[in-house]
């Protein structure tokens, strides 16, 4: 056990505050799965299906915990703890049939009384609960030259076929951190419902291109249902935070400012594009407003994100003395808002202990995080540079980034198709 993870579990851990229950944990233990489910019946048995249409060998050494939870009375609905108690009942079911076999079953009970998530608690915990469990046990599990990681997944969202497969080649090549899976939503049968996941994807993949063009570290896409990491990983990024959405953004970019975060080659989730409420905001919330993300951000307000993160590579220009000065001349508006974040001065602090250090470009990096980034983005919108239309945004990445020219001009739907075969080539 290393230092890091053994200061975690002494520290931060909440594995002790909710028992593990379920099938007997493989001898060879190398990956454990992480999915929380709330009011997750319907769904839960199509992706754990999903998840056994790996080798057996991988499944052999693959341990799932499903963290059943919801808040107490009256802070949950009464159809949502129903369900949870069908949930359970169905994963005691399974675990005594052997249902899954060679994959192991586990479970947590975070919903039934007196077991139920604090009050003002919800997603993010209830991952942090699994994910603090298979830390535990992948590091009780004997020296192994085989890879052990963490998977975090959705009730909703089953991965394709030889999904673990793909992950234990990932983790089996030395100095992986961690790793993010392909994605593409399911789309309703309902017309509106998958005219608006279309939109929604669409604009997550427009976000995600303008990044990578613009050199961000912070482009990948923030869902939950496609992080894994090893379990040293996990520790030294602080564990998953217990936020009620966005816990899939922030420990992802915890992830990125501790090691490297990489896509993994072969791997794909579909995340349901269902309408849910659930959560402050996400997926399930904007498609439940209505909000079909027509219009996109200005690709200006790239055009200067890239300016201003190439000076990471430009040590001379980091020199706090000189930076503000650079900042004012590509854009005043980009002045004024690091100002507003006190960016100045925290950089000064970080380049006086890091300063003649070789990883400046990291704590550069660190500093304006993917936090700052849609931040920043935001501010710019506010500041004039409006967003497009979607058409006319896509016109602009696609000289900017080289995908087919051939996918504009052909209906959303086609150019969803062409970007998911272009961005996962």
């Amino acid at each position: 056990m290393t230092p890091t993870v053994k200061k975690y579990l002494r520290t931060r851990s909440v594995h002790h505050q909710w028992a593990l229950q379920g099938d007997e944990i493989p001898v060879k233990l190398s990956a454990v799965v992480v999915i929380p489910a709330l009011a997750e019946s319907q769904h839960l048995e199509t992706t754990i299906s999903a998840l056994t249409q790996s080798s057996e060998a991988v499944l052999r050494q693959s341990l799932l915990i499903c963290v059943v939870n919801n808040r107490r009375d009256p802070y949950s609905t009464p159809a949502a703890r129903e369900d949870n108690e069908r949930t359970l009942q169905m994963l005691d079911s399974w675990q005594k049939e052997g249902r899954f076999a060679p994959l192991s079953l586990a479970r947590v009970d975070a919903a039934s009384s007196g077991q139920e998530l604090p009050d003002g608690e919800g997603v993010g915990l209830a991952r942090k609960i699994g994910l603090d469990h298979g830390l535990v046990l992948l590091n009780a599990r004997p020296a192994s030259d085989t890879p052990s990681f963490l998977v975090s997944l959705d009730a909703d969202s089953p991965p394709a076929p030889e999904y673990l497969d793909h992950l234990f080649s990932f983790y089996s090549m030395p100095g992986r951190h961690g790793g993010y899976a392909a994605y593409a939503h399911s789309l309703d049968a309902d017309p509106a419902a998958a005219e608006a996941m279309i939109a929604y994807e669409l604009y997550m993949r427009y976000h995600e291109l303008h990044l990578r063009w613009a050199g961000s570290p912070y482009a990948w896409p923030a869902l939950g249902s496609i992080i894994s990491c090893t379990a040293p990983a996990y520790a030294a990024a602080g564990g998953m935070n217990r936020h009620c959405a966005g816990e899939d953004f922030y420990f992802m970019q915890q992830l990125c400012k501790t090691g490297a975060l990489q896509p993994i080659a072969g791997a794909r989730v579909h995340p349901s594009g269902r309408l849910s409420e659930r959560a402050p905001f996400g997926t399930g919330p904007h498609l439940a407003s209505g909000k079909t993300r027509r219009f996109l951000y200005h690709p200006g307000t790239y055009r200067l994100l890239k300016k201003w993160l190439a000076l990471a590579d430009e040590r001379d220009l980091l020199h706090p003395e000189r930076l503000p000065d650079i900042a004012e001349t590509l854009s005043p508006a980009l002045h004024a808002f690091l100002c507003s974040k006190n960016f100045f001065v925290n950089w000064r602090k970080i380049h006086a202990h890091h300063g003649r250090g070789t990883q400046l470009d990291r704590h550069f990096h660190s500093c304006f995080d993917g936090l700052r980034t849609i931040q920043w983005i935001h501010y710019s919108r506010d500041q004039g540079l409006e967003d497009l239309p979607a058409e006319e945004a896509f016109a602009v990445l696609q000289v900017r980034v080289g995908f087919p020219e051939s996918l504009l001009g052909k209906g959303e739907e086609l150019l969803l198709e062409g970007l998911r075969e272009w961005m996962d080539r």
